[in-house]
């Protein structure tokens, strides 16, 4: 059996690594948190991913795609598609 020992700087950069993935995981909640609030339904994961990754750049269209997908798929309904899409136009 292999045993892999790591070495002190191994475990700071592994450990820094953690701190930055919790920090951006924590970030990602509290977006999640805000945009949730704005709808009086659930909006699926992968919509709000989208949101939060183009927030900076206000350009939605791949978003608007998505809903279209969800609404397809029984994910989202037609209004509730049409919600989103007027809160990001």
């Amino acid at each position: 059996m292999l045993k892999y020992m790591l070495q002190n700087d191994e475990v700071e950069y592994t450990q820094e690594n953690l701190k930055e993935l919790q920090s951006t995981i924590n970030n990602w909640n509290k977006k999640f948190k805000k945009i949730q609030s704005n709808f009086p339904f659930k909006l699926p994961n992968y919509i709000v991913d989208e949101i939060i990754d183009n927030e900076d750049s206000n350009d939605f269209s791949n978003l608007h795609y998505l809903i279209n997908c969800a609404v397809i798929n029984g994910r989202l309904t037609e209004i509730h598609g049409k919600m989103i899409k007027q809160a990001y136009p």
